[in-house]
């Protein structure tokens, strides 16, 4: 089984999925826009295979049994086009997870809802302070979005549950629905 890992940080993963399901190393993909991330990754699991840029991943016309990305997309303006390249390197499950609201307006906007991260070395705060998007998507929009991605025969499981937003958020919303995706293929 191959596996791809979007936003994998220092790819921990690799590890947790060779000892829990046997998934052999070298059939695992992380990809981090962390180039700080990504040489580690490739200090600690020289048998996976890492990078920075899906493009990458996309050239070689490699196919994946399991791609995942968790706490990732909510953060990134592109989600829509990011899981659109995730869902056709899949050959069976997509799992992911983004910030979902039943009342309002789907907000894309950093200037309107951002997350600020700051720099942690050592424990100790290092550098500025980076404000990210903190995207926050309408349930009736995400659903339209969803169904204009995923085939016709395809599975859309959920799980969430309403939490307040992490201190480091700015954003008309206090509070929205902390929501895992798993997109099943059926029609292949």
């Amino acid at each position: 089984m191959r596996v791809l890992d979007y936003g994998c940080a220092a790819g921990g993963f690799s590890h947790i999925l060779h000892s829990a399901y046997s998934v052999p190393p070298e059939n695992f993909w992380g990809i981090d826009q962390s180039q700080r991330m990504i040489s580690a990754a490739r200090k600690t699991y020289r048998a996976s295979h890492f990078g920075t840029q899906l493009s990458e991943v996309q050239k070689k016309d490699l196919k994946f049994v399991l791609v995942f990305s968790f706490g990732v997309l909510h953060m990134t303006l592109d989600w829509e086009k990011i899981l659109r390249a995730l869902y056709d390197l899949s050959l069976k499950y997509v799992i992911f997870d983004l910030r979902v609201v039943d009342d309002g307006p789907t907000i894309e906007d950093i200037s309107r809802s951002f997350q600020t991260l700051g720099h942690v070395k050592n424990g100790n705060e290092q550098g500025a302070p980076l404000n990210v998007p903190y995207i926050v998507l309408n349930r009736s929009d995400l659903n339209d979005r969803l169904n204009g991605i995923v085939g016709k025969d395809d599975v859309i499981l959920r799980y969430g549950y309403r939490h307040p937003v992490s201190e480091t958020v700015t954003s008309p919303y206090k509070e929205v629905d902390m929501e895992a995706f798993c997109l099943i293929k059926r029609g292949i």
